[in-house]
């Protein structure tokens, strides 16, 4: 199972001062160039969905294994906040920053800018995020709708059961009307 291969959900964010990150012909090069890199030399496994930021610019969402470089970015997710905010921040507005999530830069990323966040918790929720990304708008900026690499297990476990789909708890269903699919999301006890 890769579940446990991946330790950072990661965003790459392409800096259009160095690269024209609008076109996917400019960018696709350096993001191959820099996943070969961290694949061959640090072992890296790693999913990565791009997509068109509101400007147009092309970044990346996705998870990484831990054979990656990190530092403290200097600033912490606190709960029920959408966006990191700096410690000094925190403590200005009274929350426990031992509380709050650390959010690390990925210095090894040079096309841009980067954050990670350590992966915790349920499983389920963190696949589901994931498919969140890779079905919000069914683009295949690069010709695919994610990119995949490392050493990572592609067979997905199969289990099969004996299920009414009618009367079956459902976690979370999605409609993804462009490719005239809806996925339902079944948690199991193993």
């Amino acid at each position: 199972m890769n579940e446990s291969s991946f330790k950072y959900f990661v965003t790459l964010t392409i800096d259009p001062d160095k690269v024209n990150s609008k076109d996917p012909r400019e960018v696709i090069p350096l993001l191959r160039s820099f996943l070969k890199n961290m694949t061959s030399r640090y072992g890296l496994k790693y999913i990565l969905i791009p997509e068109h930021h509101k400007s147009g610019g092309i970044h990346l969402h996705g998870l990484f294994s831990d054979s990656i470089e990190l530092v403290d970015s200097g600033t912490r997710k606190a709960k029920g906040y959408e966006k990191p905010m700096k410690i000094e921040t925190l403590k200005r507005k009274g929350i426990n920053v031992d509380e709050c999530q650390m959010v690390y830069n990925l210095p090894q990323w040079k096309h841009g800018w980067s954050t990670a966040y350590e992966v915790y918790g349920n499983v389920n929720g963190v696949a589901s995020y994931i498919t969140k990304y890779i079905t919000k708008d069914l683009a295949k900026i690069f010709g695919n709708f994610y990119y995949a690499g490392g050493n990572i297990t592609r067979e997905v476990p199969k289990e099969l059961t004996d299920t009414d789909f009618q009367t079956a708890d459902f976690d979370k269903e999605y409609e993804i009307a462009k490719a005239f699919l809806k996925l339902k999301y079944l948690t199991t006890d193993v």
